[in-house]
C-alpha cells in the first residue's frame, strides 16, 4: 500500500463514503476473507458509542484499514489519548478524524442531565450551537479542537472533525 498524506487519505474516504451512499461500495460490511495481518491501519476513526454504522462501511474500507476507539459522544478521555499515542508511535498513524453523528442519543441523553464530565461537554456544546442544526456538528469540532490541543505534542498528527447523519449515511467533513 502506497502513503497518502491526510488530505489525500480524507479525499479517499470521502469517496468510500460517496460508494457507499450510492449503494457501491467495493467492500462488504463484513468481509470474512479481509486479511488482517496484511491490514495496516489508515487512520483512527474516534467514533460514538452508540454510532449505528460501522466506520469501515461508511467509508468503504477494509476492515482493519481504520482503527475505531470509541467513546460516549465522541468525548476525549485518556483511554482515548493514549489511543492516538499508540496508534501514531506503532502504526504511523497520522490522520485522526473525530466522528459525530446525528440523532445521537448519548449527547440528547446527558443534556442538562447528571452524567459529569459528559454533561459538562455536552451542555457547553448546546450552548455554543443555539443556532446550529443539529447541535452534534458543534460538539463534533469542539471535540476535535480539544484532541488536536491534547496531542500537540505527539509530532505531526491532522485531526479532522466530520458528521454522518444516520439516515442519509451521508459524512461530511466539517
Amino acid at each position: 500500500m502506497f502513503e497518502l498524506s491526510p488530505c489525500h487519505l480524507i479525499d479517499t474516504l470521502h469517496a468510500g463514503n460517496a460508494r457507499h451512499v450510492c449503494s457501491r461500495a467495493r467492500y462488504a460490511a463484513t468481509d470474512e476473507h479481509a486479511d488482517l495481518e496484511e491490514t495496516r491501519p489508515l487512520a483512527l476513526v474516534l467514533a460514538c458509542s452508540d454510532l449505528g454504522i460501522p466506520p469501515s462501511s461508511l467509508f468503504d474500507v477494509r476492515p482493519g484499514e481504520l482503527l475505531v476507539p470509541q467513546s460516549a459522544a465522541i468525548t476525549v478521555d485518556d483511554g482515548v489519548l493514549a489511543t492516538v499515542a499508540f496508534a501514531h508511535e506503532f502504526h504511523g498513524i497520522d490522520l485522526v478524524i473525530v466522528l459525530g453523528h446525528s440523532p445521537c442519543r448519548v449527547f440528547r441523553a446527558c443534556a442538562g442531565q447528571a452524567c459529569g464530565a459528559l454533561s459538562r461537554e455536552v451542555d457547553t456544546s448546546l450552548r455554543q450551537s443555539r443556532r446550529a442544526t443539529p447541535p452534534e456538528k458543534v460538539h463534533t469540532a469542539r471535540m476535535a479542537a480539544l484532541l488536536r490541543t491534547k496531542i500537540a505534542g505527539l509530532g505531526p498528527i491532522h485531526v479532522a472533525s466530520a458528521h454522518v447523519d444516520e439516515t442519509s449515511r451521508w459524512v461530511e467533513f466539517l
